[in-house]
Formats: structure tokens, C-alpha cells, sequence
């Protein structure tokens, strides 16, 4: 079992917390941030896990140090970290960006902790849920031997798949997951004004779309590739809807191998 020390208890730090405290994968989990006081949120509520203000330098003992902190505060943090000392176990320091180079980390590097990368490729939201998303999600890991060993470990305990992607094709990976992420959210938005308009409560509304959302990954070709349906909801959505709807069909129709050739 893990004992865990996470610097940002944000959506990511949370959500992590929470999806290894219930697969029971962790013996210890520790939390430091900038605010006084915690988040108001179960982990600290319950006792399961402590916080700090500010920083200190990881316990020996600590199996797993775990930036979750934003991109562009990634550097300063790793910084601050290794100012503190150098580590005395070789602690290996994950963080969770593809989209930055690992040039960040070179502090940590520097005071003797494994650095490595672990980003999963979900969406979260803020929402208590966040923990379950985590649970059996792929994940990027990538980093010095003791940091990938430690990343996979984490994948494994919950449940999940590991990713392996060349550092130069990060920014790839990085592009899709905010393509996707982005396009979800415009999608989900609109389906739901959508199902409002046809006389769905709020609530209704809501549940209609996250139930349609969560089905879309295992739906295949239907409506959109019938052109008297095509022909029948253009005619029936709103402008907004309608752009969006024929800004998906123009995607539809471009070749599977358009972009660059990566071989």
C-alpha cells in the first residue's frame, strides 16, 4: 500500500485521493496546499487524509510525492520542493502534464527524486464522481525507471491501463485530449438546451444527456449517415444547434488519415 503525499488539493489531487482511498490502495495519504485551512471535501472531513499548509519536505517513508498542481506552476513548485533538501529514499516525484517538457522537473531531479509523468486521460469536473472516473481510466506514464515503476503501480491499483507515448508525440496526445474534452462539452451543452426545447424539465434534461454521453463511446453509424434524418433535424434545430450539428458532419466526411503523416 501506498503512502501518498499529493502538493494540490485541486480536482486532480482530490479526485486521485479519493479513487486510491477506495480501491484501499493507500496506507498514508497526505495533502499540502497554500490556503490555512483544507478544502471542505470528506477526505479531510472523515479523517482520511491530513493537510498541511504549505510545504515540507516528504517523510523517507513516502512511496509517492504527486505534483498536482497547474502546468504553468509546475516549475516553481518543483523549485520550492527541492530548496527544502534533497530527497533521502529516492522518492519518486509524478506530475500530471503531457503538454509541458520535462525540463520542469529538473529540480527535483536534481535533489535526488525519481521524476516522472502520470496524466489521465479523463475529464473532471469538481464533481464527487470525480474519484469513480479515475477508477479503471488509461492513464499516461511515462519517467526514470523508479517514477514509471511507481506510476504503474498506481494504474494497477486502480484498476486501469497504462499508455505509453514518445515524449515528441505528447503534444499529440495532449491536443487530443482537449479536442475531445472541448467538443464534449459544447456537445453536452447543447443537447441538453436541446431536450429542454422538446419539453424536458432541467433535471430531465441533464440526466438525458450524461445517459447519451456516456453511450456515445460504443455507438456507431446511425442518424448521421441517413440523409432524409440529416435533412429532418436541420430543419428542426435552432441556429446554434444547427452549426454545430453541420460542423460535425463536415468532420464526418474528412478522410480517417487527414494531418500529418507520424510514422
Amino acid at each position: 500500500m501506498e503512502r501518498m503525499v499529493i502538493v494540490g488539493p485541486g480536482r486532480l489531487g482530490l479526485a486521485l485521493g479519493v479513487a486510491l482511498v477506495q480501491t484501499e490502495a493507500v496506507r498514508s495519504l497526505t495533502y499540502y496546499g497554500r490556503n490555512p485551512e483544507p478544502p471542505s471535501h470528506p477526505l479531510f472531513g472523515r479523517g482520511l487524509a491530513e493537510y498541511h499548509f504549505g510545504l515540507a519536505r516528504p517523510d523517507p517513508s513516502t512511496t509517492v510525492l504527486f505534483l498536482a498542481v497547474p502546468d504553468e506552476s509546475l516549475g516553481e513548485m518543483a523549485w520550492a520542493l527541492a530548496a527544502l533538501g534533497p530527497a533521502e529514499s529516492h522518492i519518486p516525484a509524478l506530475h500530471a502534464s503531457i503538454s509541458i517538457s520535462g525540463d520542469a522537473m529538473a529540480p527535483l531531479h536534481g535533489a535526488g527524486y525519481a521524476v516522472g509523468t502520470w496524466h489521465p486521460m479523463v475529464g473532471l469536473t469538481g464533481a464527487a464522481e470525480d474519484g469513480d472516473m479515475l477508477e479503471r481510466a488509461p492513464v499516461v506514464v511515462s519517467g526514470e525507471v523508479a517514477a514509471a515503476a511507481a506510476g504503474r503501480r498506481l494504474v494497477q491499483a486502480l484498476g486501469g491501463r497504462v499508455l505509453e507515448i514518445p515524449v515528441n508525440r505528447r503534444p499529440l496526445a495532449a491536443g487530443a485530449r482537449a479536442l475531445i474534452l472541448e467538443a464534449a462539452a459544447a456537445i453536452h451543452s447543447v443537447g441538453t438546451d436541446l431536450l429542454m426545447d422538446a419539453g424536458l424539465p432541467a433535471d430531465g434534461a441533464e440526466a438525458g444527456a450524461k445517459s447519451l454521453m456516456r453511450s456515445s463511446g460504443s455507438h456507431r453509424a446511425g442518424p448521421l449517415h441517413d440523409p432524409e434524418e440529416i435533412d429532418l433535424h436541420l430543419r428542426a434545430l435552432p441556429p446554434r444547434a444547427r452549426e454545430l450539428y453541420r460542423q460535425i458532419l463536415e468532420g464526418l466526411e474528412q478522410p480517417a488519415t487527414s494531418g500529418p503523416d507520424h510514422r
